[in-house]
């Protein structure tokens, strides 16, 4: 997820300019310093979408409907979705500022323990609806089932920071997705610790829980290769692994009406073979998640695990996600001007941008490495 696939317009955006030092989202030059809702007077949604553009004259909407779920052709070709840890350990003290990145681990004051107790024994939590009241599937006001909701500036990381980083950090950004577990979790987490996230909470933080499991049999990751959907029994498989992320997020202290985002690498869509088994698991894993009261989420690039998705709720498939958190690089921050989601769909309160990615910034005096996100979503509840 912090080196997604993602869309880039032809077009130079100001995204593209790295932000300076010490400056937060809403005062730099990586990004518009207004991120726009239904502004769409300068958003470009067709700038290099050569797919779409090629199908008709008509409006995203129109074209969406146009495609097959099975039909999107040409990929950009993928990287690592969340960074293998390449940075050594620090012998920086921990309450230091340092110029070095201080998001690797260490044994210097501050650091939580790496090993996370198990959850406490609790009674089953009520079954999260598949459909608001009164409302069309993926839309609805979360908030009224008791979820917590945040908008504003966000970033993601591959390992979660030290604690003085995060203090360090606090008044740039005001969210951070953590990767939580997953098969397919690439980064490790020696700090991630249910102290750790009490803390983070108790700073002011909110948190995106992150789960990264099993793959499109056709990913365009390499490394991901190695944990494909299992194509006779996606939804079995798909179900496990549901279960598996709310333990995760309950080890943590994570409760229930918090969401999960099931990050999807970058992945070929010319056949069923490659979309179907994403289109079954994802389902299941948003059914197991709903089933004991956590948001199901979902993270992928937009022309491809995004705009599937799409797709299948067009084509009227139901346990799809309740949340979208679409990668789309180097354009300006936006909630509902992505192109290939319709406008009507996923919302209130329903979607994340990532809109740049892979840049490293620096916050008096501590650095790291991150995804920048525009967030109007549930957030974690910690207990």
């Amino acid at each position: 997820m912090a080196a997604a696939t993602c869309l880039a317009t032809g077009a130079t955006s100001a995204a593209a300019t790295a932000r300076p030092s010490d400056t937060g989202p809403q005062g730099s030059s990586g990004a518009s310093n207004t991120a726009r809702d239904d502004d769409m007077s300068s958003f470009d949604p067709l700038g290099s979408l050569s797919v779409l553009t090629s199908l008709g004259d008509g409006s995203s909407d129109d074209l969406l409907s146009q495609l097959p779920v099975y039909g999107l052709q040409d990929q950009v070709p993928a990287t690592p979705d969340d960074r293998a840890l390449e940075d050594t350990p620090s012998d920086t003290p921990d309450d230091t500022p340092s110029d070095t990145p201080d998001d690797t681990p260490s044994d210097t004051p501050g650091d939580m323990p790496s090993d996370t107790p198990a959850a406490p024994a609790a009674t089953v939590p009520q079954a999260l609806p598949a459909t608001l009241p009164g409302d069309a599937p993926t839309t609805g006001d979360l908030s009224t089932v008791g979820a917590h909701l945040y908008k504003g500036w966000g970033f993601d990381a591959c390992t979660a920071p030290s604690l003085s980083t995060m203090r360090a950090w606090r008044h740039s950004y005001g969210a951070i997705g953590v990767y939580i577990g997953g098969r397919s979790r690439n980064c490790a987490q020696p700090r991630l610790s249910r102290e750790w996230v009490r803390a983070v909470n108790d700073m002011g933080w909110k948190i995106l829980p992150i789960f990264v499991g099993s793959q499109s049999p056709c990913t365009t990751n390499h490394v991901k290769r190695r944990y494909p959907i299992d194509v006779d029994d996606p939804k079995g498989q798909g179900m496990d692994e549901g279960d598996d992320a709310v333990r995760d997020a309950a080890r943590l202290g994570i409760a229930p009406r918090s969401p999960i985002f099931l990050d999807m690498e970058s992945y070929r869509t010319r056949s069923r073979h490659c979309t179907r088994p994403v289109i079954a698991f994802t389902q299941a894993w948003s059914r197991a998640l709903r089933e004991q009261g956590y948001v199901p989420g979902f993270y992928s690039s937009a022309d491809t695990g995004i705009t599937q998705i799409e797709l299948a709720r067009r084509e009227g498939m139901r346990n799809l996600p309740d949340l979208m958190w679409f990668a789309h690089w180097r354009v300006d921050p936006t909630i509902y001007g992505e192109s290939r989601i319709a406008r009507a769909a996923w919302r209130p309160h329903r979607r994340i941008h990532q809109f740049d990615g892979d840049v490293t910034e620096r916050h008096h005096g501590r650095r790291i490495t991150i995804d920048r996100d525009y967030i109007d979503s549930p957030v974690a509840i910690v207990e």
